[in-house]
C-alpha cells in the first residue's frame, strides 16, 4: 500500500493574482530628504568627465583650433589658465563659455553667474574673473559632496 498525499493538487492561481491591484509601496526615501538628493545628483552631472567630442575645444579664431580641450569643470578651469588670450577674447563675448557650461555640464547656475560680467574686460581681467567664478562654484560643488 502506497501512502497518499494528504494535499490535493490545487489549480494555478497566479493568473487570478495579477488582477489583484498592488498597493504602492512607500518610499525609501523622505520627503526632506528629496531635494538633498536632487542636488547630489545634479553635482555629480556638473562635475562628471564628458567624451572628448563634447568638450569645450578652444579656438583663437573661426578655424583656428588652439589644441585644447576641457571635458570637464575642473579641467575647464586648469585650461583657462594657460589657454592664450586671444582664444578668451574669441569666446567670451560670443558666449561660449556660458552656452557649454549651461547646455553640456547642465550649470545654470554658474552659467549665470558668468553672464553677469561685463563683455568690454580685457584678456587679463576675463581669466581673472571667470577662474575666481569657476573656483567658487567648483568650491560650492565639492562640499554639497562631502556633506
Amino acid at each position: 500500500m502506497t501512502p497518499q498525499n494528504p494535499i490535493k493538487e490545487l489549480p494555478d492561481k497566479r493568473p487570478l493574482l495579477s488582477l489583484i491591484p498592488k498597493k504602492p509601496r512607500p518610499s525609501l526615501i523622505s520627503p526632506k530628504s528629496q531635494p538633498r538628493l536632487e542636488q547630489i545628483n545634479l553635482t555629480r552631472v556638473i562635475l562628471r568627465k564628458l567624451p572628448y567630442e563634447k568638450g569645450f575645444h578652444f579656438y583663437k579664431t573661426y578655424g583656428h583650433y588652439t589644441g585644447i580641450t576641457a571635458t570637464s569643470l575642473i579641467e575647464f578651469q586648469s585650461k583657462l589658465i594657460i589657454v592664450d588670450e586671444q582664444s578668451l577674447l574669441f569666446h567670451y563675448p560670443r558666449g561660449d563659455f556660458q552656452k557649454w557650461i549651461r547646455n553640456t555640464l547642465k550649470d545654470k547656475q554658474l552659467s549665470n553667474q558668468i553672464d553677469i560680467t561685463t563683455s568690454n574686460l580685457s584678456s587679463k581681467n576675463i581669466r581673472e574673473n571667470l577662474l575666481s567664478i569657476i573656483t567658487n562654484r567648483l568650491k560650492e560643488l565639492i562640499a554639497q559632496q562631502i556633506n
